[in-house]
């Protein structure tokens, strides 16, 4: 059990070791984070007059974990048959990779919402209230997420369909979404209206996310032995 904490750490330390690497591209990526969901938050107040710019933080939480594990199939860096090799399951890598992957991104928003602090007039109480709810929505993009690595390990490029996910996900996030049964098939609708102050259950939520991330497992596994037989995994 303690192989996982540790490998984990190593993911992290990686993960910072490359972002901070080159810090002229880290700083000028900070800021313009910082621009662009600044230009969110204005979007939203203008169409649903809502100033939390907490639902944007965690759309990119949802999306960290949405598109990572397609990002380690595609990473040229590497092939699948090479991961294969590792100790770790396919699927264990995704899930640890991108949990290093989330770890860093919650403290680049949290530096991107310091940023913002001044100029949108922002409560540090605001801050407190995305990572209360960070890990839900990390967990909640981590099924889908997986799903669509496993499209992604036998079709190959399908960035375009990531990105049109992801668009989905800032728009829920910019735009006024009502939860009601919705929310126990989608758990993204139900976080966000528990972030809102809308009626709903933190732990549907969890269930609801629970069930997807298991699907996408599945899904995951019988790609990768359906790729194995039909010699899909080395070819791009």
């Amino acid at each position: 059990m303690t192989a996982v904490p540790g490998f984990l750490a190593r993911l992290f330390r990686l993960q910072a070791a490359q972002e901070l690497r080159y810090p002229v591209a880290f700083v000028t990526n900070l800021l313009a984070a910082a621009v662009f969901l600044a230009l969110l938050a204005f979007a939203g107040r203008a169409v649903s007059g809502a100033h939390s710019p907490v639902p944007l933080l965690l759309g990119f939480m949802v999306m960290v974990s949405l598109q990572n594990p397609s990002r380690i199939v595609e990473d040229p860096a590497g092939a699948p048959e090479e991961c294969m090799l590792s100790r770790w399951t396919l699927t264990g890598l995704m899930i640890l990779e991108t949990l290093a992957r989330g770890l860093w991104m919650t403290l680049q928003l949290s530096l991107t919402f310091v940023l913002l602090l001044l100029p949108l007039g922002l409560e540090a109480q605001e801050l407190r209230t995305f990572f209360q709810w960070a890990p839900l929505a990390w967990w909640v993009g981590l099924g889908p997420g997986l799903m669509l690595a496993s499209a992604t390990l036998l079709f190959k490029r399908t960035g375009a369909l990531l990105n049109l996910v992801s668009l989905l996900v800032l728009g829920g996030a910019v735009l006024p979404v009502g939860a009601g049964w919705v929310g126990y098939v989608f758990p993204y609708v139900e976080l966000l209206a528990l972030v809102r102050g809308a009626p709903g259950s933190a732990g549907g939520a969890w269930i609801a996310a629970t069930a997807w991330v298991l699907v996408g497992v599945l899904l995951l596994r019988a790609a990768e032995r359906y790729g194995a037989r039909h010699g899909l995994l080395g070819v791009r």
